[in-house]
């Protein structure tokens, strides 16, 4: 995030937000952060910042970016789509289809004129239990019987941005993060193997 504002990205657009506070912990004169989520979510958050006082300088935009459109959602709270935008997409994808996932990064990349996304996603081998791991199975069965399933991985990362006429900027699996900041400590859990965070972009678009 610190790098992307320094890039000059002055808007930055958290999907799915739930009790993320990068806004309250980062906030820099100039950038703009705009949180979509459920609207009982994002009241909850309101009323702990002003319970404790805590300055909340952002746009809260209740609704669900897949079923109210995110690029509406986006119009009616002044958005400004020329504004190059830093999207944050964090705990999401695995619980999207995998069609659902690929048309929210295509609204992205149709309308904002220049943005970069983050986001994290699963191996196909984690939601098809392939992993070879019963401690994974395990994990990905219990997010089932919590009736919070997941429901799609990615096998190529590079093919979807490809297919989608974006670019991979980043791609690391969280046990290579783990190795890099926690050099020494034990990995919790396989699962990091098959765990990534990616950052993709498009050129960006001419201004009309």
């Amino acid at each position: 995030l610190e790098r992307q504002i320094a890039s000059g990205f002055n808007q930055v657009v958290v999907l799915g937000a739930g009790l993320d506070t990068r806004a309250v912990r980062k906030p820099v004169v100039g950038i703009t952060y705009f949180e979509i989520d459920d609207g009982a979510t994002l009241r909850l958050k309101q009323s702990c910042y002003q319970r404790h006082g805590v300055p909340a300088d952002m746009r809260f935009i209740p609704g669900n970016y897949v079923t109210d459109g995110l690029i509406d959602l986006l119009c009616k709270n002044n958005f400004n789509f020329d504004v190059p935008t830093y999207f944050i997409w964090e705990g999401n994808t695995m619980y999207l289809p995998l069609e659902t996932s690929k048309n929210v990064m295509a609204q992205i990349r149709t309308h904002v004129r220049r943005f970069r996304l983050s986001f994290d996603y699963m191996s196909d081998a984690v939601i098809s239990k392939t992993t070879g791991d019963a401690g994974i199975t395990t994990l990905v069965e219990s997010f089932e019987n919590m009736g919070a399933p997941w429901l799609s991985g990615i096998r190529d990362v590079q093919a979807l941005a490809k297919e989608l006429k974006l670019t991979v900027i980043e791609n690391f699996k969280t046990a290579e993060l783990h190795q890099t900041y926690w050099p020494g400590r034990p990995l919790a859990s396989p699962i990091f193997h098959f765990y990534s965070l990616c950052t993709m972009e498009a050129a960006p678009k001419p201004r009309q």
